[in-house]
Formats: C-alpha cells, sequence, structure tokens
C-alpha cells in the first residue's frame, strides 16, 4: 500500500500508519480465527437475505487440460466464452443466470425453477443490484427473466418470493 497515501492525510501521517500496522502485525497480530468470523458476520449483515449457494457442475472434458482431470468445475469463470454461466440453489429453488459483457454493459438472462419441476408461481421477480443502482423484472411464466444494458461492475441478484425471507447471489463480477 505504499505511495498509495489515503485521502484526506497527510502523506507524512499515511506513511506513520504504514509503519504501526506492520509493527503490530509483528508484535500482536490478529488471531486468523477472529478475521474469519469477521468474514462470517460481515456476511450476515442483512439477515432477510439468504444466501444462495453456487452449484459445481461436473462437465466431462471441463478439468484440468494438462492432466485430462475430469474433476466438477464452477461454471463461474471465463472460459474464452463471450459469457458467464452462474447456477445457484435456495431449498427448493434453482437460479440459473448468464452474464453477457459488452463493451460498457452487461446482459444478464436467467431462469428461475423449482426443483420439484412445478411451474414458478406468479409474482415473483429478480431484484438485480449493482454498487450504485437496482433493477427489478417480473418473472415471466416459463420462469424466464432478463436484464439489458446493465453498468459494468459488481452486481448480485435477489429473488422477491413475496416472502420475508430474499434469497440472495454472492457478488459477481461483471466486466
Amino acid at each position: 500500500m505504499a505511495g498509495q497515501g489515503r485521502p484526506g492525510m497527510h502523506p507524512v501521517d499515511a506513511q506513520m500508519l504504514e509503519q504501526l500496522g506492520a509493527i503490530v502485525a509483528v508484535v500482536d497480530p490478529v488471531p486468523a480465527e477472529l478475521v474469519e468470523m469477521g468474514r462470517q458476520l460481515f456476511a450476515f449483515r442483512d439477515p432477510d437475505a439468504a444466501l444462495l449457494e453456487a452449484v459445481v457442475v461436473d462437465h466431462p472434458g471441463d478439468g484440468d487440460e494438462a492432466t485430462g482431470s475430469g474433476a466438477p468445475v464452477l461454471l463461474a469463470v471465463r472460459s474464452g466464452w463471450p459469457s458467464r454461466m452462474h447456477f445457484f440453489e435456495f431449498e427448493e429453488v434453482s437460479l440459473d443466470i448468464e452474464l453477457t459483457v459488452g463493451d460498457a454493459f452487461c446482459a444478464v438472462l436467467g431462469a428461475v425453477t423449482t426443483v420439484t419441476g412445478e411451474a414458478v408461481p406468479t409474482g415473483w421477480s429478480v431484484v438485480l443490484e449493482t454498487t450504485s443502482a437496482s433493477y427489478t423484472c417480473a418473472v415471466g411464466e416459463d420462469g424466464r427473466f432478463a436484464f439489458e444494458r446493465v453498468p459494468l461492475g459488481m452486481v448480485r441478484l435477489h429473488l422477491d418470493r413475496g416472502e420475508d425471507t430474499r434469497p440472495t447471489s454472492p457478488w459477481l463480477d461483471a466486466r
């Protein structure tokens, strides 16, 4: 972090804080379990949101090409395709999305399905949240939804089912 400075702080003060931080890190470091506990607590800062779990999908031949391993892979990483697929589940609901990134915007196409295969109830909607705005789209009778011209950056999705608990995806990098 050296040389980055801090807004509104004199460079000498910033340098002194960096030096003090380095000393404290050696003399009295923060216990790793305390850091992990802080991360977990931060994840639950929105008690009305229940995090959707990312689903690992096994595709033959998608493993490590150097070793030929067919190990399961999470389809949430760039692989040379113009778009990325993400799969999430929460209780009886599955949320599948495709992020297609363009020059200045991205498109998000998705589908909500139930584990039982029943139709998605009417009145459900998906809220796409960015760091600066949110957009809402009704889920169609077939469970599909779409967002066009979403600004590039971090995004996450909330499934609004008309209940207190809104399943929420983790933040995704749409760049």
